[in-house]
């Protein structure tokens, strides 16, 4: 079992998105949250992810700079929590 699976069975691990996501954090279990704050304060809970339309994973909708935008759950996790890949779509 790796470090990041035993981890993850005890507690979810939360990363911060990068600006202008950054009031959401992602976790090592594949939930994406909105943070709490002053303007939030029943932040925390989950976001609701839903299955795209061509069916070939989840999305969660954030809100940006003033736009929403729409991320494939298992890709925005795999950037986080495992960089950048050197060929552009591999995650």
């Amino acid at each position: 079992m790796t470090n990041l699976m035993q981890e993850s069975s005890k507690s979810p691990h939360w990363i911060e998105l990068p600006k202008p996501f950054d009031r959401y954090e992602a976790s090592s279990l594949g939930d994406v949250r909105s943070k709490q704050s002053a303007r939030n304060p029943t932040g925390g809970r989950p976001l609701k992810q839903v299955r795209s339309r061509n069916g070939k994973g989840f999305t969660v909708q954030l809100l940006g700079s003033r736009k929403s935008h729409s991320f494939y759950v298992h890709r925005l996790i795999g950037l986080l929590f495992n960089g950048f890949p050197k060929k552009r779509g591999h995650v």
